[in-house]
């Protein structure tokens, strides 16, 4: 297990360094550091014995091998683009730019109003009551939080958090200052982590990280050192209250349900690297059952088959492996159409990436691109945990993003010299 888990970190740190060497520190490669550190931590839990080999798992590095491969296929055009120098950013016309600031604004704005109150019941309850909250939550009986097309479209907006930070950069380059318009659109992409707090949960505070770093790294060259030295403080704060709140929840789940220092450091440690480790012992079992895509590619029309659920989870247990550790988007794939299948569709998303890059070769950073750009980037960096787009509201905020990108495709247009 320990080799297998070497040699797969090794691998994908040479292939980070090349990819520095190439193009810095961009966009791309931040998404490719973030599956290194992945491995590099997964080596520390098998080294300080955090997290021990499953005897009832005699092969590790088939899976790892599979792994790495098909994150090679899906990763492929982050690794080989060059995300570094653009000459121009064509948007749509002004105006119909600031229309879609403002109504994803106020559609954020109102997701905050919505779950605020009850994030801040969760947190503000006793720190040695936040693991028995959390297990409540994830059991379905979230305290204060009934379902309601109220609720249903708060989490909607609240996962276009990752366009409205693209919208905060695209602002500030076209402005070339900061307007009061701006800091509202930022505070706006906050309603993502307020959701997920508002379910005990860490990864919105994560997951928003990464979506900033990945769109400050876009835009960054184009922005001139005020506005730079500005962000620098504004996100100082921001990232303080996130690490604050992290902490918060990583104790309470942890320390004082565990009553031991040393599980807070491994839990931190298990967050990051557990999910290469798992998916080796998962795809390890054999004859595992697909729903033929059910679970993926439908879950706008299809409730989740409760039956196949439980056979997996089934199959899971006999292994001594519980369902809901982090396994890498690669598992729900797998687990949804299997092996092939996986590997198809990860050329079908290559060829769909590979059209949308094709003013790429222009020089032209055009809105469209940008929009799913981000929308691989936020599904893949949040996929070296697990697959976050799996449910009806994810998948409908995925083809909201895509229409606007169409829409923004074929209207007026705006070329602005960077």
């Amino acid at each position: 297990m320990l080799v297998s888990a070497v040699l797969t970190f090794t691998f994908w740190w040479t292939v980070l360094l090349k990819m520095i060497k190439k193009k810095g520190f961009t966009s791309s490669t931040f998404l490719i550091s973030i599956y290194t550190l992945s491995f590099l931590c997964s080596v520390l839990l098998i080294v300080l014995e955090f997290q021990q080999k499953n005897p009832k798992i005699d092969n590790y590095f088939v899976g790892y091998l599979f792994l790495t491969f098909s994150l090679w296929l899906y990763l492929y055009p982050f690794i080989d683009t060059n995300d570094s120098n653009f000459e121009y950013l064509r948007i749509p016309s002004k105006k119909i730019l600031k229309f879609v600031s403002v109504v994803i604004s106020v559609c954020s704005i109102y997701s905050i109003f919505f779950y605020l109150p009850v994030a801040y019941k969760m947190i503000a309850t006793d720190i040695a009551d936040i693991a028995n909250i959390r297990a409540m939550v994830t059991s379905g009986n979230h305290p204060f939080i009934e379902p309601s097309i109220k609720n249903g479209l708060a989490k909607l907006f609240a996962f276009l958090y990752n366009v409205q930070l693209i919208l905060f950069f695209i602002n500030l380059v076209i402005d070339k200052r900061i307007r009061f318009f701006s800091w509202i659109i930022l505070f706006s992409s906050l309603s993502y982590p307020i959701f997920v707090l508002a379910f005990m949960g860490r990864d919105g505070i994560v997951f928003w990280i990464f979506s900033f770093v990945f769109s400050f790294l876009l835009f960054r060259k184009y922005l001139h050192d005020g506005i730079l030295k500005t962000l620098k403080k504004i996100i100082f704060v921001i990232f303080s209250s996130f690490l604050f709140f992290f902490l918060i929840i990583s104790i309470g789940r942890f320390l004082f349900a565990n009553e031991d220092a040393m599980q807070l450091f491994e839990s931190l440690l298990s967050y990051m690297g557990q999910g290469s480790i798992n998916f080796a012992e998962y795809y390890y079992i054999p004859n595992m059952i697909s729903d033929g895509g059910q679970s993926l590619f439908f879950p706008l029309i299809k409730n989740v088959d409760l039956n196949y659920k439980d056979q997996v989870d089934s199959l899971l247990y006999n292994y001594d492996i519980v369902p809901w550790i982090f396994k890498t988007f690669i598992s729900s794939i797998y687990t949804s159409i299997g092996s092939l299948f996986l590997l198809i569709f990860g050329l079908i998303l290559l060829f769909v990436y590979k059209y949308s890059f094709k003013e790429k070769k222009k020089g032209v950073l055009s809105f469209p691109f940008v929009l799913i750009y981000t929308v691989f980037f936020t599904v893949y960096s949040q996929g070296a945990f697990y697959l976050t787009y799996y449910h009806n509201i994810a998948h409908l905020s995925v083809l909201l993003i895509f229409l606007l990108a169409l829409l923004s495709s074929i209207g007026p247009s705006v070329t602005i010299k960077l």
